[in-house]
């Protein structure tokens, strides 16, 4: 079985001082930053909180970082605001470091709940990135990427060339590519580029460590379920386009696809109006089963229009999928529902084919049975930007 690859063993303090290193720097300090300086109608927030902050000199960096973050996320929404706010009220234990009373204080003054919008704020829609990587209490962090670096990390990354059989076999015409055309780090984003430059190229990643339900956990015990969230602006609209975030098994164990399943998180085809969410499972094609589900935005605004966020929460007996944080489908096993996912191989669990662990794998396809062919009203350049890619997990009790 492969290596699950890059997990944090908290309680090894250096391993620590560098997960808060790593996602508390990049994209939040700008992000912070920014917030400082057209933070006009936040001086009654921000003020004390620099204050307070410049006078704590024992602040850890964790902790400073957490005062941004706060600051951050009053800037953005009250709700955010107040929803990481409630993680630190009693003293909670906050990325294995105490956030100080002096600066809890600071963070729990009140906010105007009206304000002023500012230049970069996104003020219809769901909130802004943020890189910081804060899991809810009682969960463990495995791996995030908040692609703050310029070049793709390839230790947790594996870029596809060529063009799978699966894709081939769905009628897809590009060719991926490593090439920074195809594929690149920028701005902190992932940008997955679709081109049409005598022959049609594109980009795909996935992750090198797989995930499941069940998997082994850095400190002892297995986990209960596995979170993993992107943050991505789908492209402009486009015949022939098919943007995915998914999840693929690291090895088909069950049979070929896609009696191993799938797990689409979310895909977007054509005029990105669509989030479509589903599982494939059952028998090998063509004798395969697919329960998916669209979602689609007020007005039928497209998923290119700003950036949202896909979540999985995949359970033994359960996978729920939301978009911007909203659950859309919640689907169950045969253990739970006589109607739910299950492999045709024999002598396997409930639970298969999803028992098993399954790569992350972001792409930005051309064509196929699904979209159909590009044509001459095709966008090209088109980008898939991805924010960030979260990897969490709640243990078993």
């Amino acid at each position: 079985m492969e290596a699950m690859g890059p997990l944090l063993a908290f309680g090894d303090a250096a391993q620590e001082a560098a997960f808060v290193a790593r996602f508390h720097r990049g994209q939040l300090a700008r992000d912070a930053t920014t917030t400082l300086r057209n933070g006009v109608a936040l001086t009654l927030l921000v003020s004390p909180v620099l204050a307070r902050s410049a006078a704590t000199a024992a602040l850890s960096l964790a902790e400073v970082a957490m005062l941004a973050c706060l600051t951050w996320c009053a800037s953005r929404s009250p709700a955010l605001y107040l929803r990481y706010r409630s993680l630190l009220v009693g003293g909670i234990f906050v990325m294995h470091t105490y956030v100080p009373w002096i600066a809890l204080i600071s963070c729990s003054l009140p906010i105007p709940l009206k304000r002023t919008a500012l230049a970069q704020d996104v003020v219809v829609g769901p909130p802004p990135a943020t890189a910081d990587f804060i899991v809810p209490p009682g969960a463990v962090p495995l791996w995030a990427d908040d692609f703050a670096g310029s070049e793709l990390d390839r230790k947790v990354w594996a870029v596809q060339t060529g063009l799978p059989d699966g894709a081939k076999d769905a009628g897809q015409m590009q060719e991926y590519t490593a090439s920074s055309r195809n594929v690149r780090v920028e701005g902190g984003k992932l940008l997955l580029t679709a081109r049409n430059d005598n022959g049609y190229t594109s980009g795909q990643v996935r992750s090198q460590a797989g995930y499941w339900p069940g998997m082994p956990l850095p400190g002892g015990g297995t986990t209960r379920s596995v979170h993993v969230e992107a943050r991505m602006t789908a492209p402009p609209g486009g015949a022939g386009l098919w943007a995915a975030f998914w999840m693929q098994p690291v090895e088909e164990k069950y049979g070929g696809w896609p009696a191993s399943g799938e797990i689409d998180i979310v895909g977007c085809i054509d005029n990105m109006v669509d989030a479509t969410s589903g599982l494939h499972f059952g028998a090998q094609y063509p004798g395969n089963t697919i329960d998916d589900v669209r979602v689609q935005q007020p007005g039928q605004i497209p998923y290119s229009d700003s950036p949202h966020t896909f979540e999985l929460v995949w359970e033994r007996d359960a996978i729920t999928i939301s978009v911007d944080g909203v659950p859309s489908r919640r689907f169950e096993s045969r253990q739970l529902n006589p109607t739910g996912w299950f492999t045709a191989a024999a002598g396997t669990s409930p639970q298969a084919p999803f028992d098993q662990p399954f790569r992350i794998v972001l792409n930005l396809a051309i064509g196929g049975t699904w979209p159909g062919p590009p044509d001459a009203s095709t966008p090209f350049p088109a980008t898939l930007a991805v924010d960030y890619v979260h990897v969490w997990a709640v243990p078993d009790s």
